[in-house]
């Protein structure tokens, strides 16, 4: 699973991460061979008041690649914001463009390209959270910046965003 951010909505409640991830363990995890569900996920809007706290989003996120064994690439203390690793054969970027930018860092596109320019993965994924209003079928403004989407579509790599509360698809299921 990969989530484009916002992991929960509480954030005035410091216990907002884990109850967060006692809900995955709870429904995911016990199905996992290994002990823990593949989901990784990049900081949301709702998520940066507690991305670095002790027991934060981050921390987390830490946890779970450590115990997968997945080595990332990026400055640790920007995980999940400026972060790029490899699981399955598939090249994974996760970003934090449009975030606050004392906790998700700044440059997320050249930090993208410089992930997957010589990247030699059959897939590329790029997955951040906030997106531009041409990109989404909301109301949700520009907020990630063209660059970030370019360089993704520049490297071939399937772009995936969250924070528009909406569905859309490019296939009418019933027609399947």
């Amino acid at each position: 699973v990969l989530h484009a951010g916002d992991l929960g909505y509480d954030e005035g409640n410091a216990n907002a991460p884990q109850l967060w991830l006692d809900q995955v363990e709870t429904i995911l995890d016990p199905t996992a061979e290994n002990g823990i569900f593949p989901y990784f996920f990049s900081m949301g809007n709702h998520d940066v008041n507690h991305w670095n706290d002790t027991n934060g989003y981050r921390s987390i996120l830490a946890d779970r690649f450590t115990r997968l064994g997945i080595t990332s690439t990026g400055d640790p203390t920007l995980l999940g914001a400026k972060t790029s690793f490899v699981y399955n054969g598939i090249a994974i970027t996760l970003t934090a463009p449009g975030e606050n930018r004392s906790v998700a860092g700044e440059n997320h596109a050249a930090f993208i390209q410089q992930q997957f320019q010589d990247n030699e993965q059959l897939w590329d994924l790029c997955v951040w959270h906030k997106n531009q209003r041409a990109m989404q079928v909301g109301g949700k403004g520009d907020e990630a910046g063209w660059e970030v989407y370019e360089t993704c579509r520049q490297q071939g790599a399937i772009i995936a965003t969250g924070h528009e509360h909406s569905y859309g698809r490019t296939h009418v299921l019933s027609d399947m």
